[in-house]
């Protein structure tokens, strides 16, 4: 089995354990659009979704060991793994995000009676 077809396989594996909030996907600080699940200081996993004007969106998967890209591959939209890369980007954007429970959160709030917000010039805002 080739490189790509192997982590394919696991890349399966961390989209279950991904839905199931088991997975510590943090922002890239290095590019937009991109989440990375380091495994060890050695190991890491980015994902990123790109979306060009003139070509079809993808998303790419690059493996580093020990700070070099051991592996990379892209699967462009029309391919038969990229709903898949898709839904596990979508997953790891969720969760480095949270923006899952911040909606939550506000969902919360304004089902409160009376009146909700803050002032942010208050003291206790910040």
């Amino acid at each position: 089995m080739m490189a790509d077809e192997q982590l394919l396989v696991i890349l399966r594996d961390l989209l279950a354990k991904s839905r199931k909030n088991q997975v510590l996907w943090v922002r890239s600080a290095k590019e937009k659009d991109c989440f990375e699940l380091y495994l060890a200081p050695e190991i890491q996993i980015a994902i990123s979704f790109e979306s060009p004007m003139a070509m079809s969106d993808f998303i790419g998967v690059a493996v580093h060991t020990e700070g070099r890209e051991s592996i990379y591959m892209t699967r462009e939209d029309g391919d038969d793994d990229y709903p898949f890369l898709l839904a596990l980007y979508q997953e790891a954007h969720r969760r480095a995000t949270r923006w899952d429970d911040t909606l939550e959160k506000i969902n919360s709030a304004i089902h409160v009676e009376g009146v909700i917000g803050i002032n942010p010039n208050d003291s206790y805002a910040h």
